[in-house]
């Protein structure tokens, strides 16, 4: 009897250890640029080539599929989920549908969509000058966001309250996408992300995750932390609210990441996304619930009754390397880090001589520390005791 055959586009290396480990053949996409040894060693085949052209990564998946079917097709990345979602549709595959992955990769289709239905409306307006911020701004009434209409990782996001900072938001919103920017109210609140998992079109809330970033204008994040101490009442009511939208959108199986602020309104969406969150976001949850997403979704999309039963929660929290501007000259104390009670990893992807720029979005960042513990003290603890143990050296413009 065949093992079934996955085709997996997109992703790290984890997805396809996790993958190996079931009794299936997986076929892998893969960029140039991101493939490694170890994915080579696991796949049983491998196209290298670039994914994100959903045309380019059809017609690929068309001359596999001739020689040896396919059954499903996932994307466990932010530009692998198109491509997949078309390649089912092409091909009759298990998978996720086009409909949800098309809306919340773009924010102007969700917003207008969502305002559509009636849920949780939000003001908003696609802008294409300066001016016709200023005027949404002056229509909504302060403040407001600005953000690229297909961004990620807090590329591109502005705050503006005081009409003197438009000019300069404008700049840093359009730079990414030549001047077609998305206005927004600005939602009050504290912000968090809800990760969910979908099988057979039954949505479950694992895991609340609390925020840290550098606030206004910009809000890129600098550390998570999770479990987030919730009201229950209040965690209810998140639940029943990712639940009512994902319901209104569609997603039928595997991980989602949505970015919430608990407003003074209720619930109100920032974004949305049909894949599990990034920032090791996906590696917390395990951590912290038991509950294996990846592994959960293969098996659920090859019809294996799959059941998910979140263990007594533990803690983790994350904290990102955020040095200044300038060109490293060494990073030190990495293995020292690592050693300490409570640490998974700390990683850090500079080497001597890389340049660092100021900081402008989640891939800015250079690396990471992670912890877990019982409780969140005691991860927070950990993180504590590690963290003054790496120093990354950065030489300032000018230094000698």
């Amino acid at each position: 009897m065949k093992k079934p055959h996955v085709l997996i586009v997109g992703g790290w290396n984890e997805i396809l250890q996790k993958a190996a480990a079931l009794p299936i053949m997986t076929s892998f996409f893969q960029k140039a640029e991101l493939l490694t040894d170890l994915q080579v060693n696991l796949a049983q085949h491998i196209s290298v080539f670039d994914y994100g052209n959903a045309e380019a990564a059809v017609g690929q998946a068309m001359l596999l599929h001739r020689a040896r079917p396919f059954d499903a097709v996932v994307s466990f990345t932010e530009y692998g989920l198109e491509p997949a979602a078309q390649i089912r549709e092409r091909l009759g595959l298990r998978g996720n549908p086009m409909a949800p992955v098309a809306l919340t990769r773009d924010k102007v289709k969700m917003r207008s969509f969502m305002n559509a239905a009636g849920f949780t409306p939000v003001q908003f307006q696609v802008c294409h000058s300066a001016a016709e911020a200023r005027a949404f701004r002056e229509r909504v009434g302060a403040p407001i966001i600005l953000k690229p209409v297909l961004g990620s990782g807090s590329e591109g996001i502005a705050y503006v309250d005081d009409p003197a900072d438009l000019a300069q938001g404008w700049a840093w919103a359009s730079g990414t996408e030549g001047g077609q920017v998305l206005a927004e109210e600005f939602l009050d609140g504290p912000e968090y992300s809800v990760e969910a998992l979908t099988l057979s079109g039954v949505h479950q809330v694992l895991a609340v995750t609390e925020k840290a970033t550098t606030g206004h204008p910009h809000f890129i994040e600098t550390g998570h932390r999770m479990p987030t101490p919730l009201p229950p009442v209040t965690r209810e009511q998140v639940a029943r609210y990712i639940d009512d939208f994902l319901r209104l959108i569609g997603h039928e199986v595997g991980p989602s990441h949505t970015e919430i602020r608990l407003t003074s309104r209720g619930p109100r969406i920032i974004e949305s996304h049909t894949r599990a969150g990034g920032d090791r976001i996906w590696e917390m949850v395990e951590l912290t619930t038991g509950v294996d997403m990846i592994t959960a979704t293969l098996r659920n999309l090859l019809l294996v009754d799959t059941v998910v039963e979140p263990t007594a929660p533990r803690a983790a929290a994350i904290r990102f390397f955020c040095p200044g501007p300038g060109v490293i000259r060494r990073v030190d104390g990495l293995a020292e880090a690592a050693a300490m009670p409570g640490i998974v990893r700390a990683f850090c992807r500079a080497k001597p001589g890389t340049r660092v720029e100021p900081l402008a979005s989640s891939d800015s960042r250079l690396g990471y520390m992670l912890a877990v513990g019982n409780t969140r003290a005691e991860a927070d603890a950990c993180l504590e005791n590690a963290w003054p143990l790496v120093h990354i050296h950065v030489e300032q413009e000018g230094e000698k």
